[in-house]
């Protein structure tokens, strides 16, 4: 059933990702509830759990919205099993910790797509991302990280 419940959240997270929140831009960035999602997850279960439910909640974004199939996938995976050493190092009651930990993430696995699309060609530079968007999307992701690891956290997924 817990599966079952996960699979349902990734689902319609990557929905309501690629619909309403896709609309929803701040200075040129979206809100990336799926990454969001993944750290919870990592926080609260660990890294094996963050790396499969980043693999698959990356594959999933891959399929709906990616040019390339893999790369969130690989992204996420990383992000979820990094994230998961902190599973015991951390107060799971605190609710700064998904703040610092999302805008850490937030950075750290848009630097491993753009590291990624250096091998398909993808000439941006990294600093001018940063600059432009990777900060921008790793403060929104970090606000809205203490609402969705609350609501994970109280259900005990």
């Amino acid at each position: 059933m817990r599966y079952f419940k996960i699979c349902l959240l990734l689902f319609v997270a990557a929905v309501l990702q690629c619909t309403l929140l896709a609309r929803l831009t701040f200075f040129s960035t979206q809100i990336d509830l799926l990454l969001i999602i993944v750290i919870s997850f990592s926080l609260l279960n660990g890294s094996k759990t963050g790396m499969t439910i980043g693999f698959f909640a990356g594959l999933i974004q891959d399929i709906l919205i990616g040019r390339f199939i893999g790369i969130h996938a690989v992204s996420r995976m990383l992000v979820g099993y990094l994230i998961g050493f902190l599973e015991h190092k951390v107060f799971k009651e605190n609710l700064i910790v998904p703040f610092l930990t999302t805008f850490a993430a937030t950075i750290i696995s848009e630097f491993i797509i753009w590291f990624i699309g250096l091998f398909l060609f993808w000439h941006y530079s990294f600093l001018n991302a940063v600059r432009q968007l990777v900060l921008t999307a790793a403060l929104i992701n970090a606000i809205l990280a203490p609402f969705v690891y609350n609501r994970i956290y109280k259900a005990k997924l």
